[in-house]
């Protein structure tokens, strides 16, 4: 089992949680937030900035893993310190996490490039989608992935109901599983369902491993053994 702890970005002494929300000044961009977070050194940072540290973080260790398997990346990269068990930080942590295996297998892409397209278009999908606008943030990650690997716009052709395709059968097969929402179970069907598609389209070779949750106990709307990724002996592919 992993257990989230929430580090302070700026001196990564863990962070406790106040009584009451305070208006305080944000320690990297001066501006006022409100925080009920607290470190031993008194730093403050606001959502914005947290999020900036959180995909700076996701950035730097794809610029340097040599892990080629998507699966590998996303845990990996969920155990970061401060990624959430929920938030919209995995709308880029899917395709960071896809982009990088791509590019460590094939060596066909510039990497880095390839991670700020992901993370602007990433950024404009804001948190709570799956059950606001009805489409998880992490299957328009697969899409966002395939677009930015095969160049796709909004005036291409083929291409255009290709990647529509993919993103709305991964956005279906996480419906299916039914909520409450969890980025962690949503994030590993995404990646699975992206597994499929690139080695259907991209002609890579990924194999379709098991995936056993080690996040469960960070959630507190977990659905235990109706999830298919819950330690038991029953996990889905």
């Amino acid at each position: 089992m992993y257990e989230i702890k929430k580090l302070c970005p700026i001196c990564q002494s863990e962070e406790t949680k106040t009584e009451v929300q305070e208006i305080k000044v944000c320690n990297i961009c001066g501006k006022d937030t409100s925080s009920s977070f607290t470190c031993s050194n008194h730093h403050t940072i606001c959502y914005k900035c947290e999020q900036e540290k959180l995909k700076e973080s996701i950035i730097n260790y794809c610029l340097t893993t040599k892990l080629k398997h998507p699966l590998d990346l996303t845990l990996e990269l969920m155990k970061l310190p401060n990624i959430p068990m929920h938030g919209p930080i995995h709308h880029f942590l899917i395709p960071a996490a896809l982009l990088t295996a791509y590019s460590n297998q094939t060596d066909s892409i510039n990497l880095k490039d390839s991670l700020t397209i992901a993370k602007n278009r990433s950024q404009i999908v804001p948190g709570a989608v799956c059950g606001l606008w009805g489409v998880c943030g992490s299957a328009i990650g697969v899409g966002i992935y395939y677009s930015i690997l095969k160049e796709i716009s909004p005036l291409s052709t083929d291409l255009w109901k290709e990647v529509g395709q993919i993103t709305s059968n991964t956005a279906n097969k996480i419906a299916n599983e039914g909520g409450p929402r969890c980025c962690k179970r949503d994030g590993f069907i995404a990646i699975n369902q992206a597994i499929k598609y690139s080695n259907q389209y991209l002609n890579t070779n990924y194999t379709l491993n098991d995936i056993t949750c080690d996040f469960f106990i960070n959630n507190q709307q977990c659905k235990n053994i109706k999830c298919p990724y819950f330690p038991t002996k029953n996990n889905r592919k």
